[in-house]
């Protein structure tokens, strides 16, 4: 679905996918927008555009098991003048759905016939959406949230690497020593590494939550889910556990949300992990690393020491402490790179709960109004 500049949505289907109308055949419609300002629904066909008005037009929404057609009639000689349908790919049920709710909030008159398919549940049905409307949390401020203190954690990461290639180069091009300027050095990297803890505890925390609000959502939602709720929220603090709940739980999440929009929307592609595996592999090496090279670090120091006092030399020491230095630094350059990965697998998380929560809101809305035929 695409949206064009102007004030009112406009839904574009593909127009590959549409054959020629027959003469006993409505034209397929390419384009429609909904225009309550002037009382008119603008339509783009393979033949020209047009609109109609709302007072001389009747909708027809019938949906029968999956497929689903609105068509669009002229009152004053009960004439089909279009057609919108899923079937064969030409619209997607999303942007139907979308097109019927626009349609009734601009109070253009419109006749459902919903026919399930025999043996469905429709109680269980409305049961689900009773439970998403009644049981369900908002997410959305959370993970809005959550994502931008990411950015800004890199965005101060960033601005750490530029300070200190700044002060070598400063160091290396001054002609002497400024004390005035070390202190401000120390001051301001001081400073931003408090400011970098509270945003990194600060998205921890968010995430956290994030997390077990979709988990929960999700289980109410009617998924299978593996973990508890409260497995979700301790699986994050717990050492040893922290690479690998959370790991599968966010993956769990991914799945599970595209999975339900799936049951809606029968053309919803389901993504694989691939982000998600990369960066928690990085993430679990670089922590891995760090506690190496801290422990190697530790080691090094206590024999370089005792080496010291008892005459020997310490150049061994020196060059094994430099390689360990060599390899941190490759260390610290790996996750540079890959820390980006989060915000981007994360925005796309949040990109399919807010159309999964906005197609059950719909579904909810229609659920009350449609005309069921058993």
């Amino acid at each position: 679905m695409n949206e064009s500049t102007r004030a009112n949505p406009v839904y574009v289907a593909l127009e590959s996918k549409f054959s020629p109308s027959s003469a006993d055949t409505p034209e397929p419609v390419f384009e429609i927008s909904i225009d309550p300002s002037t009382q008119k629904i603008n339509l783009q066909k393979a033949q020209g555009g047009g609109f109609l008005r709302f007072e001389t037009t009747q909708v027809k929404f019938i949906q029968i098991e999956d497929v689903i057609k609105i068509e669009l009639w002229s009152i004053k000689n009960n004439k089909l003048l279009g057609t919108l349908t899923n079937k064969e790919g030409q619209w997607s049920t999303e942007d139907l759905l979308q097109i019927r709710q626009e349609l009734k909030i601009a109070r253009v008159q419109i006749q459902e016939k919903v026919q399930h398919r025999p043996g469905m549940n429709t109680s269980s049905n409305a049961n689900l959406y009773n439970s998403f409307e009644g049981g369900l949390k908002d997410n959305a401020d959370i993970g809005k949230v959550t994502l931008i203190l990411s950015w800004a954690k890199i965005g101060i990461i960033c601005l750490f690497v530029v300070l200190v290639f700044g002060g070598v180069l400063y160091l290396k091009n001054s002609s002497g020593f400024n004390l005035n300027a070390l202190l401000n050095a120390y001051y301001i990297v001081g400073a931003g590494l408090f400011i970098f803890c509270g945003v990194i505890l600060a998205e921890l925390i968010l995430y956290v939550l994030w997390a077990t609000r979709a988990y929960t959502n999700l289980r109410r939602l009617g998924c299978n889910m593996k973990f508890s709720d409260r497995q979700v929220g301790w699986s994050f603090f717990i050492p040893i556990t922290w690479w690998i709940y959370p790991y599968l739980i966010v993956k769990e999440i991914w799945k599970k949300i595209q999975l339900r929009i799936k049951d809606v929307v029968p053309e919803q592609v389901v993504r694989g992990a691939a982000l998600i595996n990369i960066w928690w592999a990085v993430n679990v090496f670089f922590q891995l690393s760090v506690i190496y090279v801290w422990v190697k670090s530790r080691i090094l120091l206590s024999k370089m020491v005792d080496n010291m006092h008892m005459g020997g030399s310490s150049t061994d020491y020196f060059k094994e402490a430099e390689s360990l230095s060599n390899y941190n630094n490759i260390v610290n350059i790996i996750a540079f790179i890959f820390m980006f990965i989060f915000p981007i697998f994360f925005a796309q998380i949040l990109k399919q709960e807010k159309r999964l929560y906005r197609i059950f809101f719909k579904l909810r809305a229609n659920a009350t109004e449609s005309e069921s035929v058993q």
